[in-house]
């Protein structure tokens, strides 16, 4: 797939989503699941949606990418065939920016198998299906803890519980040491995972979500910037202006300024 320098929303849907980069883009913006990225793609860099999941992009340059869906009961079906008792339902994890020489080999087979048809066609592309199928379950779920942790990632539950402590702790002071806490890992582990799983590090990420607080006060709220600054967590209004102008490109006066236009 193409597309023109842009942006999408999509709605919640019932599959989930692989995309493949098969050209560079100097910028991609991606929220998803109340996390956030924003940087280069690389050819071979890829995204994983999980189904339910609304999914937001902006793209700053020509976006080439290979888009492969997978129905949500179909890995459900693939899950249920696999020895994991006592496991819950299956969950894929959200994936901002990974490189995988599996998925990489498996798109590129795709390609070329789109590139030349054949009687065989349909058969082959149900068999690498469901080998990708097979893949997500194995290595991107919680179905497998030590897989994922592998990866470098976080279970869904440790990323849930990471996000749930950030966003009931914005207004206050935040340290590495309690986020960690609250997955159960060291501070040192779940730095690591914690980037790997969403593009950023905890520090970038809890000011990401400062700022996005900041602009939802900012739009709703006749407050001074520097009463909002403080109910955000920032210990002064300068600190809020530097963060706010290096994510949002303007001054949090001037955003508040043009909203009430």
């Amino acid at each position: 797939m193409r597309h023109a320098p842009g942006s999408r929303e999509a709605p919640p849907l019932p599959y989930h989503l692989i995309t493949f980069t098969l050209d560079a883009m100097p910028s991609l913006a991606q929220k998803r699941g109340g996390l956030q990225y924003d940087g280069p793609m690389q050819r071979g860099d890829i995204t994983i949606t999980p189904a339910r999941h609304a999914d937001w992009r902006l793209w700053s340059g020509p976006c080439h990418v290979l888009c492969l869906w997978l129905e949500e009961n179909y890995l459900q079906e693939v899950a249920a065939q696999g020895e994991s008792p006592g496991r819950d339902e299956l969950e894929i994890v959200s994936r901002f920016r990974v490189r995988d020489p599996h998925i990489e080999y498996l798109a590129g087979a795709l390609l070329t198998e789109l590139d030349r048809p054949s009687d065989l066609q349909q058969l082959t592309i149900e068999s690498l299906r469901t080998v990708l199928a097979v893949h997500l379950v194995r290595h991107y779920s919680n179905l497998d803890q030590s897989a994922t942790q592998v990866n470098g990632g976080l279970s869904p539950a440790q990323l849930r519980r990471a996000m749930d402590y950030i966003h009931g702790h914005l207004e206050g002071p935040m340290d590495l040491l309690s986020i960690a806490e609250s997955t159960g890992l060291s501070s040192f582990h779940f730095a690591r995972r914690f980037k790997r799983a969403t593009g950023v590090s905890p520090h970038q990420y809890v000011i990401q979500q400062r700022i996005e607080q900041a602009k939802r006060l900012l739009i709703s709220d006749a407050l001074p910037v520097g009463d909002i600054a403080y109910r955000v967590g920032f210990s002064n209004q300068s600190h809020l202006n530097h963060h706010f102008r290096r994510l949002v490109g303007v001054s949090p006066t001037q955003f508040q300024n043009k909203a009430q236009v």
